[in-house]
């Protein structure tokens, strides 16, 4: 039986880490989108704390952690 995942086995985790700095990119490419076309401010965006792993298979992601 594998071990539980923990904070400590994520943060040392070069694959997942990389697939987050991927994915915070990202967000904020698309929020700085979202507010130039919308107008929506800052104050109106509720940010939730989130981990994201790429996978192969799914649309417009490419091989795991690959991309920039």
């Amino acid at each position: 039986m594998a071990a539980a995942p923990t904070h400590v086995r994520g943060l040392s985790n070069k694959k997942l880490l990389k697939d987050n700095a991927y994915a915070a990119r990202k967000i904020k490419e698309n929020l700085g989108l979202l507010k130039r076309e919308t107008g929506v401010t800052d104050a109106e965006i509720v940010k939730t704390p989130a981990m994201f792993e790429r996978f192969a298979g799914f649309p417009g992601q490419g091989e795991p952690s690959a991309g920039p």
